[in-house]
């Protein structure tokens, strides 16, 4: 039963990783410091992100990551850096979240498959969202979508930690919530294709 729990924290995090960088990361080892995470407390995952000089670390980049989100140019600016560190910070707490329980190749395939999958859809979705606030706001609305997006890693982080038994219900949305936007762009990219196909073929 500890599987589902910890396969499923692996997950939410992942899925929160795509949205803030650094802020999943950090609740959860604030949260682990406090010994509230019971059933990853003993991991080498949790030894190492709740080391003092580790933790004063990702405390330090959380609070610059938020802060600078609340600033209008500067945020889409970061948001083009984030894009490459979000998916290596995904896949390397992935991967020590796995560390030990798993064969080699199956940890790898397991970081490969969340970043891939849970991250990268946070990370889409989240650019999405910036993008039709910035353009429709011309980015005065930013700072409160970060807020928001600050509001919503931060509740389910500490819901799935504290409270357990919701982190599977909280994997379970994330799933369907990457199936469900996989599909759309499947189908966008095939109605774009077939429309493409019909036009050059009317010519």
């Amino acid at each position: 039963m500890e599987w589902v729990f910890i396969v499923s924290f692996a997950i939410v995090l992942s899925a929160s990783t795509g949205i803030r960088a650094f802020l999943p990361l950090t609740i959860t080892a604030l949260l682990a410091k406090f010994e509230i995470v019971s059933f990853l407390q003993t991991t080498p995952f949790i030894n190492y992100i709740t080391d003092d000089r580790v933790l004063y670390f990702l405390i330090a980049a959380t609070v610059i990551e938020i802060l600078s989100d609340k600033i209008p140019a500067l945020d889409n600016f970061l948001d083009g850096i984030y894009f490459l560190i979000k998916p290596v910070l995904s896949f390397v707490s992935t991967y020590g979240i796995f560390y030990g329980s798993l064969e080699l190749w199956q940890t790898v395939i397991m970081s490969i498959t969340l970043t891939l999958a849970s991250t990268s859809v946070s990370m889409g979705t989240k650019g999405t969202v910036r993008l039709i606030s910035t353009t429709t706001t011309s980015g005065i609305a930013n700072p409160l979508v970060s807020t928001i997006e600050d509001l919503i890693v931060i509740f389910k982080m500490v819901l799935g930690v504290i409270f357990i038994w919701t982190l599977p219900v909280l994997a379970l949305i994330s799933v369907i919530f990457t199936i469900f936007l996989v599909f759309v762009v499947l189908k966008i990219v095939k109605f774009e294709n077939l429309k493409a196909f019909f036009e050059n073929n009317t010519k």
